[in-house]
């Protein structure tokens, strides 16, 4: 267990940055693929570099490491700008092996509040672990026993 996950009354988030290089480059490679990889991947079969998305066919590994690329590239600048505002928040962010926890000692009703009013939540959403509703998990230590 980790630092911010010790600290009693703390409220963490968790957010994995990557999987494994593996998995990242097979979701790039094997359809379905989300509508902007499609698209790029119609303009690369343009310049007849890689299958035409509509055939359904793997893409090259170079198409899919363009696209890997720029999905990263996305998916770092949503998670600095997530960490950033939860800092200016007080929020305390710190590296567990491959993963990412931004803690406080906050009660979760009123993190979420928090996060809700500086506009941090739905960005959060797309970055985090999520619940069974689509909202970001915040993980607590108030949950336990008393």
């Amino acid at each position: 267990m980790t630092e911010p996950e010790r600290r009693r009354g703390a409220v963490v988030v968790r957010i994995r940055p990557f999987e494994s290089p593996g998995a990242e480059v097979a979701r790039a490679v094997h359809p379905p693929w989300p509508v902007w990889m499609r698209r790029l991947y119609e303009l690369e079969a343009i310049g007849q570099r890689t299958p035409h998305p509509r055939d359904q066919q793997p893409a090259t590994i170079g198409a899919a490491l363009s696209a890997l690329a720029e999905r990263l590239r996305h998916r770092l600048g949503l998670i600095a700008f997530v960490v950033t505002a939860m800092e200016e928040l007080g929020w305390v962010a710190s590296m567990d092996g491959d993963q990412l926890l931004i803690s406080k000692v906050i009660r979760p009703e009123l993190a979420a509040e928090e996060l809700e009013r500086a506009g941090v939540y739905g960005p959060m959403s797309k970055v985090c672990d999520l619940d069974e509703h689509g909202m970001p998990v915040l993980h607590s230590r108030w949950e336990a026993k008393r």
